[in-house]
């Protein structure tokens, strides 16, 4: 457990490296992804990425709050 919570720290601050290295132009920056009809910038696909991380972080909470037997009761 406690090289998990070192690797996630290392994760964290890595993170924040790179997101405080970006300027307003980095952010404005179109993608290469020909297969989207306006091509996304890296400032969406960021928020993309995040949107989809909170997702499985509701998941998590979600089953384990069913394993544990806490809120979402069935009626």
């Amino acid at each position: 457990m406690k090289a998990l919570v070192e690797y996630l720290r290392a994760d964290l601050e890595r993170i924040n490296e790179y997101l405080n290295s970006l300027s307003a132009s980095d952010l404005d920056r179109e993608l290469d992804e020909p297969e989207f009809q306006s091509l996304p910038t890296v400032g969406v696909r960021l928020v993309s990425i995040l949107d989809d991380t909170l997702q499985h972080a509701g998941q998590s909470a979600y089953l384990q709050g069913l394993l544990k037997g806490k809120g979402w009761q069935s009626f």
